[in-house]
């Protein structure tokens, strides 16, 4: 199942596979800003000038909460609990413009003098903690990531409609992942 929302709505889609060409295809005549979460069935679908990548914030996070839980509740991680604290800020300053309802101009505006530094801080502590960390280690391929798709990541900042991460998509996607472990085919006699 494809699913996909912007503010006016969600639509889902149907294919037999996960194939990016069935996004390429839905998407071929859209022009603007398309929010993933980097699967790589994405790639031909953003080109960078008709359609525009930008990568949800949630899924890089997600990267380092899961070196914290490989470490254990208790044990301290350094790096990673640094990247999860400077995108708490983020997040922080997207609640904030939630509660004083920000017009789209106010909050490309807000995250431009506030959550760019944000982001080119951590950017520049990773890039010094890559060489620290093995590259196949949870934080190695954590650290990878957020470097790999930093510009992608920081995209959201462009433009006060779009959001940092793609939450929206998938808790509209939610129940055909939990349908699929839950829902029992049986074929007919």
């Amino acid at each position: 199942m494809w699913v996909y929302t912007n503010q006016h709505g969600v639509v889902y889609e149907y294919q037999p596979g996960r194939y990016g060409k069935h996004a390429k295809d839905k998407l071929e005549d859209f022009e603007g800003y398309v929010q993933t979460d980097r699967y790589q069935g994405y790639d031909q679908v953003i080109d960078g000038e008709k359609r525009i990548g930008v990568a949800c914030m949630a899924h890089a996070r997600r990267k380092f909460t899961d070196v914290k839980k490989a470490a254990g509740k208790k044990k301290k991680t350094g790096v990673a609990d640094r990247a999860i604290n400077l995108m708490g800020k983020l997040y922080h300053l997207e609640k904030q413009a939630k509660e004083k309802s920000l017009d789209t101009e106010a909050i490309r505006q807000m995250r431009q003098e506030y959550a760019i530094p944000i982001l080119e801080k951590l950017h520049s502590y990773l890039i010094e903690q890559q060489g620290k960390a093995p590259p196949q280690s949870t934080l190695g391929k954590a650290i990878a990531y957020f470097i790999k798709h930093n510009q992608a990541l920081k995209r959201y900042t462009e433009d006060g409609i779009l959001a940092i991460d793609n939450n929206a998509a998938e808790r509209a996607i939610r129940p055909f992942a939990i349908g699929r472990k839950n829902w029992m085919c049986v074929p007919r006699k």
